[in-house]
């Protein structure tokens, strides 16, 4: 291939730079002494040359006057002695002389004497004008002429001829010397190179196992940076970027621990987050699986945690969560790990125990240290906790199915009540998949009009006729048949779905309202219950739409709420509540007497009117403590011009005591059970025709 020699010179000159530098100056100065011998011999050669033929031409023209008179006079011998005189002449190789029509007079060869010269360059002579002619001139020889005159007449030529082989001679011994001298600017050019060129390299070379240690991982070598020249700039230069990069890589190890850390650390409490946990968890689980012993792992969550963070704040919620960690590490082992997954809630993973009443000591002595009020900022607050248990190898084997089972095992710890902990049990995974099951019917309930809403007559005490109807939802599944509320409604409101269902059952209320007044009924009073998840500053927006849709006068419209909303962000609920009875509609307080009401919060909220709870109507003939709450409650409502409504009333007995009592209105199983929309109208109407 044509390349390939090319591509070797290439590899060849450029595999050093000692090699480069070594060749290149020995290169410049072969070339320099060459050009210089060149032309000092070239110019030795045209000065040799010159004077030569000034010799020569001399020669004939000293030759051309001392012969004159010989050749006049014809003496050959005069002639002759002549000719000898100069044949000792260094360099002579031949003089002559030759009458003008070539005929050789004499000669320094006497055998050449009286020969005609008949050669090309002598006929130019001797046809040529009688003037000093330069004949030849080369390497070899220089003939000259010079015209013999007598009295202005040509009377014959004296030529010359002189060897350079002498010249030549001088010029190769020129040429020798020179070669040798080029030899020798060679050798001290290489001499000079190889040192310059050590010094040189030596630095790159330092530079350069500086470079192969620090790429080895030897990140404190540095370069030499004594040298003042380029290359001590470059070490200088090479140290800095090096120093730069052992900052970056300081900082970036420094960036790379923060990240690591809020990766695998909760941020308010620097306990393990989750991952730091799955990974904890799951190196527990394979010790205890080559070690062959149990492990338990237990969820905790905080009751009232929200209440306390809705009330007081978050940054009042965000140190008792602080404290709670605090405790919590107080309770555990140095083997054990504490987690915060987010929230209210953490895990404690203790990696050996003996038998599962371990674990159950461990979470009592939790429950113990954490019903110990904490003092925030003059606050004294109770934070009870839920815990749940699962225990491997029998709740599960991965990190994953402990997990979910301990989650599960606190739930239903928490619906047994609180400061209270539950082991799992197989029985739980179930109830949580039917939970699961009825989470996810409930969201297409909607889609499929499976809801239906029932009607429960209120009755006035005094008249005993109806004024009102409270909605209540049933859920009719096409698989599960009629679902209670007290089973879906939780559900509900812990998804939100509530928000929707809420807002079809206050339509769809007003609607029937509606329908009953156009069927000939009179205007009847309707009570929707709220939830704590409606009351936000949406509902407002929610009962002006449906009343200007429905047409309902609003005064017929009556909103129940629990004394629930008073735990949870009272103030924006009552702001909320106001603007709701400013649009006409009426607030009544369901289930008075068993929650956190007071007089003074009782008066904040804009309520016409109290609902006593059916738990103290139930015991009111026979238990002298509930008779004494209905009286109280009746006369407290009275006072503040509000309306009082028993729930539950199954008996002529209660019907009575009420009504001494001053009760307004009553409803319950003694006049009407719950009943569809259809019914309601037929009893109104029997109702109506037997007054007649």
């Amino acid at each position: 291939m044509p390349g390939r020699p090319a591509n070797r010179m290439r590899r060849f000159w450029t595999r050093s730079i000692r090699r480069q530098l070594m060749l290149g100056i020995a290169l410049v100065h072969a070339v320099l002494m060459s050009i210089f011998v060149l032309d000092l011999v070239e110019r030795q050669r045209q000065f040799l040359g010159e004077q030569s033929i000034a010799q020569a031409s001399g020669l004939a023209k000293t030759l051309a006057a001392n012969s004159a008179s010989w050749v006049l006079s014809n003496d050959l011998e005069g002639l002759s002695e002549v000719l000898q005189s100069q044949a000792s002449y260094p360099g002579l190789r031949y003089a002559m002389v030759v009458r003008p029509h070539g005929r050789v007079v004499a000669h320094t060869d006497r055998e050449k004497a009286g020969l005609y010269l008949q050669d090309e360059l002598s006929r130019s002579l001797l046809d040529g004008p009688a003037l000093p002619k330069l004949l030849l001139a080369d390497r070899k020889l220089v003939d000259t002429a010079h015209p013999i005159l007598a009295n202005g007449e040509l009377v014959g030529w004296a030529r010359v001829g002189i060897s350079q082989s002498a010249i030549t001679t001088g010029l190769w011994e020129i040429t020798r010397v020179g070669i040798l001298y080029t030899l020798v600017a060679i050798l001290v050019g290489s001499v000079f190179a190889f040192l310059m060129a050590r010094g040189l390299t030596q630095g790159l070379q330092r530079l350069g196992a500086v470079a192969d240690g620090i790429r080895e991982g030897r990140r404190d070598m540095r370069a030499d940076s004594a040298r003042q020249d380029e290359i001590g700039q470059l070490g200088k230069n090479l140290n800095q970027m090096l120093d730069a990069l052992a900052q970056r890589e300081r900082d970036l190890s420094a960036a790379q621990a923060d990240v690591q850390h809020l990766a695998t650390r909760d941020t308010l409490t620097q306990l393990p987050n989750r991952l730091l946990l799955m990974d904890r968890l799951g190196q527990a689980i394979l010790t205890a699986q080559r070690e062959h012993h149990a492990l338990a792992l237990l969820v905790i969550d905080l009751d009232r945690f929200k209440t306390i963070n809705d009330s007081l704040g978050h940054h009042i919620g965000d140190q008792l969560i602080q404290q709670v960690a605090g405790r919590l590490s107080n309770c555990i082992g140095a083997g054990d790990t504490l987690a915060r997954l987010g929230g209210d809630e953490f895990v404690v993973v203790r990696s050996e125990i003996a038998q599962p009443g371990e674990a159950g000591h461990l979470a009592q002595r939790i429950n113990e240290e954490l019903s110990q009020p904490c003092w925030i900022e003059g606050h004294e607050l109770n934070s009870s906790c839920s815990i749940g248990i699962s225990c491997y190898p029998d709740d599960g084997n991965d990190a994953q199915t402990l997990l979910r089972n301990a989650d599960t095992a606190m739930y239903h710890a928490k619906e047994g009540g609180r400061g209270d902990f539950e082991f799992f049990s197989s029985d739980m995974n179930r109830r949580a998949v039917q939970r699961l099951k009825l989470e996810n019917e409930l969201r297409n309930a909607l889609l499929r009009d499976e809801f239906r809403l029932l009607y429960q007559p209120q009755v006035d005490m005094r008249s005993g006729q109806v004024v009102g109807a409270e909605s209540l939802i049933r859920w009719h599944h096409p698989e599960m048949g009629v679902v209670a509320p007290t089973d879906f409604i939780p559900v509900a409101e812990e998804t939100g779905l509530i928000r929707e269902i809420g807002a079809w059952v206050l339509r769809e209320a007003c609607r029937q309202q509606l329908r009953w007044c156009a069927a000939g009924l009179p205007p009847l009073r309707i009570a929707v219950n709220l939830s704590v998840r409606q009351v936000e500053p949406g509902l407002v927006d929610l009962v002006s739409r449906v009343l200007s849709d429905t047409g309902l006068d609003a005064r017929y419209l009556d909103l129940e709420i629990t004394e629930s909303l008073l735990m949870h962000n009272l103030n924006e609920n009552i702001a909320v509540l106001r603007r709701v009875s400013a649009c006409g509609a009426q607030i009544s307080m369901d289930d008075f007497g068993t929650g956190y009401s007071s007089l003074s919060s009782l008066k904040l909220f804009p309520v016409q009117t109290l609902k006593i709870d059916r738990s103290f109507v139930r015991d009111l003939v026979d238990d002298q403590d509930d008779a004494n709450i209905v009286r109280s409650i009746v006369a407290m409502a009275h006072s503040l011009g509000l309306r009082i409504i028993a729930e539950g009333v199954e008996s002529e007995a209660q019907l009575g005591y009420l009504r001494e009592l001053g009760c307004d209105e009553y409803q319950g199983y003694l006049f009407s059970r719950p009943m569809a929309a259809e019914a309601f109208h037929a009893l109104f109407a029997d109702r109506a025709k037997g007054a007649v």
